[in-house]
């Protein structure tokens, strides 16, 4: 079986740009070949906040940590007072 993807580095492993139909737990040989030409057109085309943008889909610097940020937020709202309350 052979298959061809275009992947990226990602916090050090590969993510597939596409989706892969092949069962979980499926172990493959990869054999990694740079594609130079095609990664200096994106970057040209993409701006870097379009990038960033991207990067935090895929990729949330929030997963994991939604109970915390509702938490902080509670309280946050519990002790906020508008100056016209005083």
């Amino acid at each position: 079986m052979a298959i061809t993807l275009e992947v990226r580095v990602f916090h050090g492993l590969l993510e597939p740009l596409e989706p892969i139909d092949l069962p979980e737990g499926t172990r493959l040989k990869v054999i990694i070949t740079g594609n130079e030409d095609n990664q200096a057109k994106e970057t040209e085309q993409t701006s870097k906040w379009a990038r960033l943008a991207e990067e935090m889909r895929r990729e949330s610097p929030l997963r994991g940590h939604s109970a915390d940020l509702l938490k902080l937020i509670q309280e946050f709202r519990e002790d906020f007072t508008f100056r016209h309350d005083e």
